[in-house]
């Protein structure tokens, strides 16, 4: 019974440990997802640099790229003019997509050729980072970066599950010393930063609004959003560091009774 016991404790924190690891390694691919591209190159292309636009579609191009013109299909003119000289468009929502393709090239794979242009923008997205009317993105489908946030809920859910029964099964193991009460303070926190962690995500949500507005949000608004984000992150780390303690002392514990 007690090696049963010990069993589902490591496998739950190890499946609690994991649904952390796939969070924080999702993080980063959501940025990754949303750096735009130039359509003729496929390289990144940044705020600030000179680009050109189509005078059709708006598409935003290097400006080493322009000899060629444009390099999305589509019907019209193809000439690559100032950004400027191209009517852009605000929208209420995180953005408005469109599903666009480059023209053929042999030494591009057809996946390649599939991109999304930002049609509209709002007070939510970043022209530091490209984020702008006419930037091309390389996305799976439109709203890719929505649809994989919502795998951070889960993973934060997964982790309270795991750590209820990593939990129970220290409490109906018999007692250990010092080790099982480390564990059990370890796990008990552990379990409280998760707790923590799931108000954060709804706090996040509801100070991410003002930024989605047709209005331009104030500085203190985007302030607050950030530290509430980086005060997230630290409270993820903790939590990661907290299972990662309680394992270790559970595994300590069994090399004393092996």
């Amino acid at each position: 019974m007690r090696r049963s016991l010990f069993a589902v404790h490591v496998v739950a924190l190890a499946i609690w440990l994991g649904a952390l690891a796939a969070s924080f390694l999702l993080a980063p691919t959501l940025f990754v997802l949303a750096r735009p591209v130039c359509p003729a190159c496929l390289r990144t292309t940044k705020g600030g640099e000179a680009l050109l636009a189509c005078a059709s579609c708006g598409a935003l191009h290097h400006a080493a790229c322009a000899r060629a013109g444009c390099f999305l299909a589509h019907g019209g003119d193809h000439r690559l003019v100032p950004p400027s000289s191209v009517a852009s468009v605000a929208s209420t929502s995180l953005g408005r997509w469109e599903r666009v393709v480059r023209a053929p090239d042999e030494n591009v794979s057809a996946e390649r050729r599939l991109l999304w242009r930002l049609e509209a923008t709002s007070a939510a997205l970043s022209p530091e980072r490209g984020e702008v009317p006419g930037a091309c993105f390389e996305l799976p489908r439109e709203a890719a970066g929505d649809a994989l946030a919502r795998a951070f809920p889960l993973a934060q859910v997964i982790a309270v599950g795991m750590g209820i029964v990593a939990l129970l099964t220290v409490l109906l193991t018999p007692p250990g010393g010092m080790l099982r009460l480390l564990r059990t303070g370890a796990l008990v926190g552990a379990l409280a930063v998760a707790a923590a962690s799931l108000g954060l995500a709804r706090d996040i949500a509801t100070k991410r609004l003002p930024l989605e507005a047709a209005t331009v949000a104030s500085a203190e608004d985007h302030a607050t959003f950030d530290r509430t984000h980086h005060l997230a992150s630290g409270v993820g780390v903790a939590e990661a560091v907290l299972v990662v303690v309680a394992l270790v002392l559970a595994l300590e514990r069994r090399e004393k009774t092996a």
